[in-house]
């Protein structure tokens, strides 16, 4: 989870005035640009546990009602499955290494180390999209098969995710592999510190992986320069970033290299090496990093400090004009999962920033002491906290925050702080999650920076239960197809994570105050109104084409002020939806739950529905609403 700092809610939001009218080059539809947010309708503020309720208007999807699903198994489609898992699970060594411990489980065998294919080329991303279309042909030809209802989500996910793969090879000249949040230069510290070493195979792997990195990134240098030469690189301050992260990198190039100090550290916890063979490793892993890794580094800084001044769009992706907004919109879909239109999610944005601040105006007028008390304690409301190591306090939501959660199993985990040479490479990260190999469940892993713990109790429900790690260990027990691993859908993710933090917040004891019940409703509207706000700022820089500007106008107007909108601008510039998958993907979830209270109104089960959700396991919101839909119309 990236550090997510603003101010905390003040008077002055009540009394800000919504979205200004900004001009920019996006479809931007005309709207009130004075219109007053307090209001006395939102009911909400009484209501447990969701900010709003809907009307009840929406229509369910009989989909997987009215379908005739299979008993058993298809084995065919099985196969296929099976056959398109081998071949993405073995494509590099990293990815080997993440998803599975025991290849021959699966009927594979562990690649020949190598660090994949970074070839960036028109020719090279021709040759993938034609695979591509290739599997998808073979995926349709299960179309009309009889499938079971899991199966039938399963080819809903794959058809969704190599169509996702089709459009991005469709706009080559956007992808970009050193972005702020999801680069290259800002993950692979991580990717290598938690590989993990089952045997000597995997340490002499690990090496000869570290040595083929220099050609792998160059190649992604080589597609910069084509890209700046087209007119498509980052902007100056984008690059700025991405040299600033090379630099934490290379803060230290001893023996104190946090790659170097990590590997020894992981090395020296295994039992299968003698102690001479894990000195002549240490010696060798030394040697590579100084040789290979530290030298690559300079190389992605020194060519992009090259490419300063290449950049000709400082705006979001309508910068680049119809294909930049095309794009933009094939974005929103993959990291969001949601269907909307990117109209339709500024409008969804907006009228939930309303009804936010609506209903925190009902609570500052029902119970103004409460609010008073909120505001002076804000810095301290989760003192009793601050004690607690991370293990004690992921225990503690375990024990006391999963009642209206399907039970499963004791979940078995790994909680430690990032060591102290890693604190300021990943000084934006507050805290990670890191599902285990699917054949090794008992080895889930978070780590927290002990740099960013003001909110770690939040962050923990976030990152630990009831959200990522719950999520993901609640989904692999049910079985699911190994294919699955292969999915990142962080609009479900995300949204899930945010969804049931914010449910555990609402039941949070705030050290026994007397107004818990209303501070915990005021901490989720000052939470998801940040998220709002990086939301909608993510769609007026990258599909309106709001200037530096335009986001301070919007910010002051929103009643968080200007403080660090560069930074701001920058990241949703440089990295457009990322953040939407936290906004939207809430909101998608939440309005999946509100559409079953308002339908079954007291025939509600939390858990039920949970359960509906979780089954389902991450795919996008179209799919998940049929499931939903189903659940409601069964149950009614």
């Amino acid at each position: 989870m990236k550090k997510f700092e603003l101010k905390k809610v003040t008077a002055v939001i009540l009394a800000a005035s919504m979205m200004l009218g900004l001009s920019g080059c996006g479809k931007k539809k005309e709207k009130e640009t004075t219109e007053s947010v307090v209001t006395t309708e939102a009911t909400t503020a009484t209501e447990e546990p969701t900010e709003e309720v809907h009307s009840g208007e929406a229509t369910l999807d009989r989909t997987f009602v009215d379908m005739k699903f299979a008993s058993k198994d298809n084995e065919e489609f099985n196969k296929f499955l099976d056959d398109y898992f081998k071949e993405a699970v073995t494509a590099d060594t990293l990815s080997y290494n993440y998803l599975v411990k025991d290849g021959s489980k699966f009927g594979v065998e562990p690649p020949v180390a190598t660090v994949g294919d970074a070839d960036l080329s028109e020719d090279a991303f021709k040759k993938e999209k034609e695979e591509t279309e290739k599997k998808l042909d073979e995926l349709h030809k299960f179309k009309d098969a009889k499938l079971t209802e899991a199966q039938y989500i399963d080819y809903l996910w794959l058809e969704s995710s190599l169509e996702d793969n089709l459009y991005t090879y469709e706009y080559r000249q956007f992808y970009e592999p050193f972005s702020y949040m999801r680069g290259f230069q800002g993950n692979i510290g991580t990717n290598l510190t938690h590989y993990r070493f089952d045997d000597k195979k995997d340490v002499e792997d690990y090496i000869a992986v570290l040595g083929q990195i220099p050609g792998y990134v160059q190649s992604m240098i080589d597609f910069e320069n084509e890209k700046a030469a087209a007119g498509f690189m980052m902007s100056d301050e984008n690059i700025d970033a991405v040299i600033e992260q090379c630099d934490e990198f290379l803060a230290n190039e001893g023996d104190e290299h946090f790659l170097i100090t990590c590997f020894n550290d992981n090395l020296d916890k295994v039992d299968f090496l003698t102690d001479a063979e894990k000195e002549d490793f240490k010696k060798k892993d030394a040697e590579a990093v100084k040789k290979y890794i530290l030298p690559t580094f300079h190389n992605i800084k020194d060519s992009m400090a090259k490419l300063k001044g290449t950049g000709k769009n400082d705006s979001g992706m309508c910068g680049y004009g119809d294909e930049g907004i095309e794009y933009y919109k094939h974005l929103l879909k993959v990291y969001t999962g949601s269907e909307k239109t990117p109209e339709e999610m500024i409008d969804d944005l907006e009228t939930r920033q309303k009804k936010a601040i609506s209903a925190l105006g009902v609570l500052v007028t029902v119970n103004p002491d409460a609010y008073s008390y909120f505001s002076e304690n804000y810095d301290t409301l989760f003192d009793a906290e601050k004690d607690k190591e991370p293990r004690e306090m992921i225990d503690g939501l375990m024990n006391d925050y999963m009642a209206q959660y399907p039970r499963m199993n004791k979940i078995n985990y790994d909680v430690d702080y990032l060591p102290k040479s890693l604190e300021e490479v990943m000084g934006s990260t507050l805290a990670y999650y890191m599902s285990p190999a699917i054949d090794d469940q008992d080895h889930n892993i978070i780590r927290v920076n002990g740099k960013n713990t003001d909110t770690l109790w939040n962050t923990l429900a976030h990152e630990g239960c009831p959200g990522h790690m719950y999520q993901n260990a609640y989904f692999m027990s049910t079985n699911p197809h190994p294919v699955r691993s292969l999915g990142n859908e962080l609009g479900y993710m995300e949204g899930w994570a945010v969804y049931s933090s914010y449910e555990a917040m609402y039941l949070y004891d705030f050290g026994g105050s007397e107004y818990k019940k209303e501070l915990g409703k005021i901490s989720v509207i000052n939470e998801s109104l940040g998220y709002l706000l990086y939301g909608r700022i993510d769609l007026g820089v990258n599909y309106e084409g709001w200037t530096v500007e335009d986001v301070s106008d919007y910010m002051t107007s929103s009643g968080f002020g200007s403080d660090g909108v560069e930074e701001i601008f920058k990241i949703v510039k440089g990295d457009p939806a990322v953040y939407l998958s936290y906004s939207m993907g809430y909101y998608e979830m939440l309005e999946q739950r509100e559409k079953a209270e308002d339908y079954l109104g007291d025939k509600f089960d939390p858990i039920a529905f949970h359960k509906v959700v979780l089954d389902a396991g991450p795919v996008k919101y179209d799919v998940l609403t049929k499931v939903v839909d189903k659940y409601i119309i069964e149950k009614q």
